[in-house]
């Protein structure tokens, strides 16, 4: 069995891979507390009836906001 967690922008693909050994249970957070794990990708997996619909999009169909990155750069 898997069950990853954290990035569900990427597991849900791994998941998806693996659909008789995965399972997922996902908490985001407060975007108050982690605002990079909140706004830093654009686009990815979405929550729809309770199911993740995974995008079409290359990849794992995120795009980073570099705009938003530059905030926190060192």
């Amino acid at each position: 069995m898997i069950a990853p967690h954290t990035a569900p922008e990427l597991h849900a693909h791994l998941v998806a891979a693996l659909p008789r050994c995965g399972f997922g249970v996902e908490s985001h957070g407060d975007a108050a507390r982690n605002p990079l794990s909140h706004h830093l990708l654009v686009g990815g997996p979405e929550t729809r009836d309770s199911f993740v619909h995974l995008s079409d999009k290359p990849g794992f169909g995120v795009e980073i906001d570099w705009d938003y990155a530059k905030r926190y750069a060192a």
